[in-house]
């Protein structure tokens, strides 16, 4: 391709042609040269080194974000519960879930809390 001078396109640190959008690799020799339609240019030359100014306008933060709703909903345990003894205060109901915190071909780790006295305690399966 004869004499097409290549206009760099700059993204996130990435350099792109600024003709045929193809991604370009940074050559150790100049010149800087787009394998896929053969513009090229100097690196000092091309336009990546230009700073890029970005703009954004203030907004203010949506309800959800800031804590402000409508209806104030008190949590509910939506834990399970069982009938076991607490090892601390022998309360007969603990609330429990489960988490995968080893290998998958490992069985689960079991976490319980008592609903009395708030001992939580761990059992491996």
């Amino acid at each position: 391709m004869a004499d097409k001078r290549l206009v760099v396109d700059s993204i996130g640190g990435n350099l792109f042609c600024g003709h045929c959008g193809s991604f370009l690799e940074i050559p150790a020799r100049e010149p800087l040269q787009c394998s896929n339609c053969g513009a090229s240019c100097l690196l000092n030359e091309s336009s990546a080194s230009d700073p890029l100014e970005t703009r954004t306008k203030a907004r203010a933060a949506p309800a959800w974000a800031s804590g402000r709703t409508e209806q104030t909903i008190k949590r509910k345990s939506t834990r399970a519960t069982v009938e076991q003894e607490c090892p601390n205060c022998g309360h007969g109901i603990l609330e429990f879930y489960t988490m995968q915190m080893r290998s998958v071909d490992e069985g689960q780790t079991v976490f319980y809390e008592c609903l009395e006295c708030g001992h939580r305690f761990s059992q491996n399966n």
